[in-house]
């Protein structure tokens, strides 16, 4: 594949995942609130175990000053606190309140609906080819990545 193509295919790779991201900054307006804000939010109200900022910072792709930001603001309404794990005392971790949790809710299952809503207007084959395509060119770019540390 000559250069040119593959800067056309990167190009349209690009329109797409800034599309994708419009789109969820439409839901999220929709919400009443930033796409930031309802990642954080659905990411805590749907983790099967407590997260840290740095793990929420990971899974979001967030740097830590904007998870700790946004942490701060939930506390000061009242939706989020940061206890102290218990396995390790410097460890804290960031849980939603019984408001917070209230709060995320309907935020969630507005995503969860809207992307279940997107995905099955596509095939089950497309589904699980976009997944795993995605999850292909993920190792990829860290693989170039690391290689160039070398």
């Amino acid at each position: 594949m000559k250069n040119t193509d593959i800067h056309r295919l990167l190009s349209r790779y690009y329109e797409t995942w800034a599309g994708i991201n419009a789109a969820y900054d439409r839901i999220a307006a929709r919400c009443g609130v930033t796409s930031n804000v309802l990642y954080l939010l659905d990411t805590l109200y749907c983790a099967e175990a407590p997260m840290t900022q740095s793990e929420i910072g990971a899974r979001l792709g967030l740097p830590k000053q904007t998870v700790a930001s946004m942490v701060s603001t939930l506390e000061r309404r009242g939706y989020a606190v940061r206890e102290v794990a218990k396995d390790d005392h410097r460890r804290r971790h960031v849980l939603l309140t019984d408001e917070g949790r209230a709060y995320a809710k309907p935020l969630s299952e507005t995503v969860c609906a809207f992307e279940q809503a997107a995905f099955e207007r596509m095939e089950p084959d497309e589904r699980l080819a976009l997944v795993e395509t995605s999850e292909k060119l993920q190792k990829a770019l860290n693989t170039v990545l690391d290689s160039a540390q070398n």
